[in-house]
């Protein structure tokens, strides 16, 4: 859902532009003083000029001033209302490729020339055909002055510019160029000039941060984690109570199996719903629970690419603005024993699908193939140890858990987004519990955890048998006749994996084929109102009710009388 308010990013190609429109315009109201008959007195060398190149000089009035600061004035206005429309789009994904942005810019354009005139027409009153030759000469010429001066003014600031930069580029010593290699006058202790040299930046100076976790782990084994003797059930059971103990926080036995087998099933998971129902929580304390401590970053709304999450190389600075996203990522390259939770809170404050591309696109990569591209290192340069080629590994013992609330602030979870992910609803509190006797942390390896997914999916009492899938694909097959919507590979192989693991945690296939079906499936419905929609949300529902009885998909039926009330 888009946010009320919309940041209008400045764009140096659009300010460019406006720029050079508006010195035009101002390069041409000057001209006009070369053209005044009336400040000549006696032969000048502008005056010689002009006549060699054949341009009149006219006996410019007061309207004839008037209509050519008019002209040159709401030429610049109209460029600045035309490049904030240019911004006004790109803040919205558009550009004037798109009609509605074309037509609006056109019309301003056509609005523009409008008022030009009329306020040039009102200039001319009293109106003669004299004033009106007058300042069309008048206007004409200043505008053929103002282009060669232009050209010539462009010039300059292009080689006043060039030559700023290289003074600034100069005036920086003592630093190695990472782009290539800087010339150096280092001194002797006798203070004299020694021989100038090139050199490539080194790791430390580039990358600190990284270079400081290399030390931090240098000619150490990762150290083996001892799992606690527990089940799934038992797992989600004493999480349960840790949570409402030493937190405060109560959730249900569903929501902490859906919680647990999302992770079995995907490294990416998305909490959304109400503020305040405990989403953030449950993702940190996950992490205390089992022995860890967990990453947590706030999404900010200016995030529009990886580089808010990885950081990016500054050329002013020569090193590579690290991020602690990246740190951590890194510093987990080193610990594989140990369960990485990385929490992003409030997800969608900002579009998910711009600055978490890359993860998307790579988890549904091989493990193997796990990394993403941090930058393009230089030839010759040595990168931190775990930092080959310029890509950093995304450790497989990490899940990135994203935390999403919906109002007006927010945007839209897209369905690239959704069919990667488990998406947990929390949209209602739930009532405190008392806990008997005393809840203690377990520690819980990657390997501990990853092993007690494994039993579970390779145990056939906790599978679905040939006639579950049967009866699921009936109601799958009518949603698809009725909808037109369907799921792919990606998303039956999470139900493969997630049933198995939810029955694990002490639910059943039902419970876990009815919450897979809501957030899965038929969330996707929600905003459509053909008139076909109503009747066939009753209908399926009746064929849920016929197949697996009236209350074994209470999540389902919760979301379609939702739906079928908004009808």
């Amino acid at each position: 859902m888009k946010g009320k308010k919309t940041t209008l990013k400045l764009k140096p190609k659009s300010f460019a532009i406006s720029f050079v429109i508006i010195l035009f315009a101002i390069t041409a109201a000057v001209s006009g003083f070369f053209l005044d008959s009336s400040i000549y007195k006696g032969q000048n060398i502008f005056k010689s000029l002009l006549s060699v190149i054949h341009i009149p000089l006219v006996n410019a009035d007061y309207r004839a001033w008037f209509v050519l600061c008019f002209t040159s004035l709401f030429i610049g206005l109209g460029a600045l209302v035309i490049n904030f429309e240019y911004l006004k789009a790109l803040s919205q994904g558009k550009n004037f490729n798109d009609n509605r942005w074309f037509a609006i810019s056109f019309i301003t354009f056509l609005v523009t020339i409008v008022i030009t005139v009329q306020v040039d027409a009102l200039s001319l009153l009293p109106y003669t055909m004299d004033s009106f030759i007058n300042a069309l000469i008048f206007l004409g010429s200043s505008y053929l002055v103002a282009i060669p001066v232009f050209i010539v003014l462009l010039v300059v600031l292009a080689l006043l510019s060039a030559f700023g930069y290289f003074i600034i580029r100069s005036a920086i010593k003592g630093r190695p160029s990472f782009a290539g290699f800087n010339d150096d006058d280092d001194d002797d202790d006798s203070g004299e000039k020694g021989a100038e040299k090139s050199m490539v930046q080194t790791r430390e100076e580039v990358f600190p941060t990284l270079c400081s976790v290399d030390e931090k782990f240098e000619n150490k084994t990762p150290a083996n984690i001892k799992s606690a003797s527990i089940t799934l059930n038992d797992l989600v059971t004493q999480f349960r109570l840790f949570l409402a103990q030493k937190e405060g926080l109560y959730f249900s036995l569903d929501k902490l199996r859906q919680f647990i087998a999302g992770m079995a099933t995907s490294h990416l998971l998305i909490l959304e719903g109400l503020s305040g129902t405990g989403k953030s929580s449950l993702a940190r304390y996950f992490s205390t629970f089992i022995g860890e401590d967990s990453f947590f970053e706030p999404v900010q709304a200016s995030w529009h690419d990886r580089t808010s999450l990885l950081g990016f190389y500054n050329d002013f600075t020569r090193r590579y603005s690290e991020t602690e996203f990246l740190k951590r990522l890194y510093e987990f390259t080193y610990r594989p024993h140990d369960v990485n939770i990385m929490v992003l809170d409030e997800v969608n404050i900002s579009r998910v699908e711009y600055y978490f591309a890359d993860f998307l696109s790579i988890m549904e990569y091989p493990r193997d193939l796990w990394k993403v591209k941090v930058m393009q290192l230089p030839f010759g340069f040595l990168p931190p140890a775990h930092l080959e080629g310029g890509f950093v590994k995304i450790p497989e013992n990490t899940w990135f858990i994203g935390t999403a609330n919906k109002d007006d602030s927010t945007y839209t979870i897209t369905d690239k987004v959704y069919d990667r992910a488990i998406a947990i609803s929390f949209n209602s509190i739930n009532r405190p519990f008392e806990v008997e006797g005393e809840i203690s942390p377990i520690k819980m390896s990657y390997e501990g955890l990853n092993a007690l997914f494994r039993k579970a999916i390779d145990n056939p009492a906790f599978r679905l048998t040939d006639k579950d899938i049967e009866q699921f694909n009936g109601v799958v097959d009518l949603i698809y006749r009725t909808f037109d919507l369907s799921f792919g590979n990606r998303v039956w192989n999470q139900i493969i994996t997630f049933v198995p693991v939810f029955v694990a945690c002490g639910g059943t296939k039902e419970q876990a084929l009815d919450f897979l079906l809501a957030r899965k499936y038929l969330y996707k419905i929600q905003g459509r109102f053909e008139s076909f929609v109503k009747p066939g949300l009753l209908t399926v529902k009746e064929k849920i009710h016929q197949t697996y009885g009236d209350n074994a998909f209470v999540e389902t039926d919760a979301l379609l009388d939702s739906m079928i009330r908004k009808l």
